[in-house]
């Protein structure tokens, strides 16, 4: 099963069957401001950070998230899209050491080079973006002699990061062909550890000749919005606040769910 994106947190590589497919989701929060339905990037720097920092954590938190949203898009060959998206306060130090960058690998052979932006706004309300040439390419085993892949991984650290700031992020991962000819197949999940979300959108967009399906873990037999429009389909799950799910047992099994699936 291949990762998506090396984050401090738990986003793992779902798939697409075209027998079938397995998926993991979480749930999210109901608010006034809803950043799912706004173009990214495009809300109002004060407006955005207003938003985020209403969103409540427990004492010694270290981050909050306000938006957490996974997008993926089929095409007629299987070919996958995927856009992760998330807006999030930093709350303490150790929030800001821990969640300031991003790391997303790719396969040249079979995907384009995944895109970052990032912004970063301060309470101030000042902007600081991403800037491209900061951007650093390294293979994705680097180091390790006996893994032979064309496997790549960028590096993005993000600018003035400090506690009390708001960080809206985004990566899109494009394939040029299919993982496997017959389809993709794995899982996605939502929520994080120890960390609230204030709100998650996951969304399945594909054309109705593709045979995707879905089943979800942890999540009461929630059923998708279902929307079937000009011979495509959206599966989207929207989801209120999820508190943040404690630290596991080391010792537990690794069959042991702890987060929601789909």
């Amino acid at each position: 099963m291949q990762q998506l994106a090396c984050r401090p947190r738990y986003s793992y590589l779902f798939a697409l069957l075209f027998a079938g497919l397995c998926f993991v989701v979480i749930a999210r929060a109901q608010q006034t401001f809803e950043p799912s339905k706004t173009p990214h990037f495009s809300v109002p720097a004060k407006d955005l950070f207003d938003a985020a920092t209403a969103v409540s954590a427990p004492e010694g938190t270290n981050i909050a998230i306000l938006e957490d949203d996974d997008n993926f898009t089929f095409d007629e060959a299987g070919r996958l899209t995927h856009t992760g998206y998330v807006v999030y306060k930093i709350l303490t130090q150790k929030g800001a050491e821990g969640w300031d960058s991003i790391s997303v690998g790719w396969e040249p052979w079979h995907q384009l080079r995944p895109e970052i932006r990032v912004r970063v706004i301060t309470p101030d309300f000042a902007e600081h973006s991403l800037d491209p040439k900061n951007i650093n390419e390294t293979p994705a085993h680097d180091g390790d002699y006996k893994i032979y892949s064309d496997g790549k991984r960028l590096h993005a650290p993000f600018p003035a990061i400090t506690q009390g700031v708001v960080v809206e992020e985004e990566y899109t991962e494009r394939e040029t062909e299919p993982l496997f000819a017959a389809g993709h197949a794995g899982w996605t999940t939502i929520g994080r550890e120890r960390i609230p979300v204030a709100h998650s959108h996951l969304e399945f967009d594909y054309p109705v000749s593709l045979p995707l399906r879905t089943s979800t873990i942890l999540l009461d037999n929630m059923k998708p919005q279902r929307v079937e429009a000009n011979g495509r389909v959206k599966l989207i799950w929207d989801l209120n606040r999820l508190e943040g799910i404690e630290s596991h047992d080391p010792f537990l099994p690794p069959d042991v769910t702890r987060f929601p699936q789909v």
